[in-house]
């Protein structure tokens, strides 16, 4: 899931592999929350 600073949900994918296309996203930051079976982690995305 993506989301803004004003923690909003951008966009939702399901079932990613390796690759996520973030074209259609407006120049900014957001956040990315990856969730697997062992847990989550949020990383910081900035699309310039």
């Amino acid at each position: 899931m993506l989301f803004s600073i004003a923690d909003q949900r951008v966009q939702y994918i399901e079932n990613a592999t390796e690759l996520v296309d973030i074209s259609v996203l407006q120049a900014g930051v957001c956040f990315m929350r990856i969730t697997t079976k062992n847990g989550f982690a949020i990383k910081k995305i900035v699309k310039q």
